[in-house]
């Protein structure tokens, strides 16, 4: 679970384009693999004031730690939540579980995914959970792998799952960006590339990660329902859709 330095701007881009704001909740303590260095270079980079005094920035490992690093993006309040505490997550619970403790329901005004969710068996039941942690209005923001990563966690997911699970239970698809990733051993490449496909071709490429955003809608927080894929109907779900973000190298 960890957001890839070549990834960071497209976090400060969703904070900036969508107003991200308040208390954060991680499933998965993340990493970032990014030195305080270079988590710098990057914020200046991309003209992105930090919110945290940058004497004050923690690192790990010699990484930012991931407290420091959405702090200063601008969440005051910052947790992580995780099967087990090994990693140092605050909040221990297994996302498999078919109910949500009172005390977690409406936890946090985002929630973010990098790389978690294809780690949890009964994925339903996680998505499910996702959505009761969250404030209503809250914005769940995910960033994980498509294709091409076998034996990486249970599932490789394709577009249309998130697509179509959010917009059958009512919920409003912000964005979506699809990210071709580098290697490991570039972690701060000169330029970022994006690239936008069809849902329906995204099984013919190569390594592809997704960023993708939803705001949450559940009014009355109703059962979840589940979803009849985009390709097997004539028309897909209203109010998704792609677009195209380009960085130039």
């Amino acid at each position: 679970m960890g957001i890839a330095a070549n990834l960071i701007p497209t976090m400060l881009d969703a904070v900036r384009l969508h107003g991200l704001s308040g208390s954060l909740l991680m499933l998965g303590r993340q990493d970032v693999v990014a030195s305080r260095e270079q988590f710098a270079r990057i914020l200046d980079t991309e003209g992105f004031a930090s919110h945290l005094d940058r004497d004050s920035w923690q690192e790990q490992a010699g990484w930012v730690t991931p407290e420091t690093f959405f702090g200063a993006l601008g969440f005051p309040k910052v947790e992580s939540m995780d099967i087990s505490d090994v990693e140092g997550a605050e909040i221990v619970f297994d996302l498999n579980e078919a109910a949500t403790p009172p005390h977690l329901v409406g936890r946090c005004d985002v929630l973010f995914t990098g790389g978690t969710l294809e780690h949890v068996f009964h994925l339903p039941n996680a998505l499910a959970r996702c959505a009761d942690i969250l404030k209503d209005g809250g914005a769940f923001v995910h960033i994980g792998p498509l294709n091409n990563y076998a034996d990486h966690g249970f599932y490789q997911f394709s577009a249309t799952l998130w697509f179509d699970w959010f917009a059958v239970n009512g919920w409003s698809v912000q964005e979506s960006v699809l990210v071709r990733l580098p290697s490991y051993n570039r972690p701060e490449p000169s330029g970022w590339g994006y690239s936008f496909l069809p849902p329906d071709r995204l099984g013919r490429v190569g390594q592809l990660a997704m960023r993708l955003i939803c705001i949450s809608s559940w009014p009355g927080r109703t059962p979840a329902r589940s979803p009849i894929a985009s390709r097997c109907r004539r028309s897909t779900p209203s109010g998704t859709k792609m677009c195209l973000t380009r960085r130039a190298a």
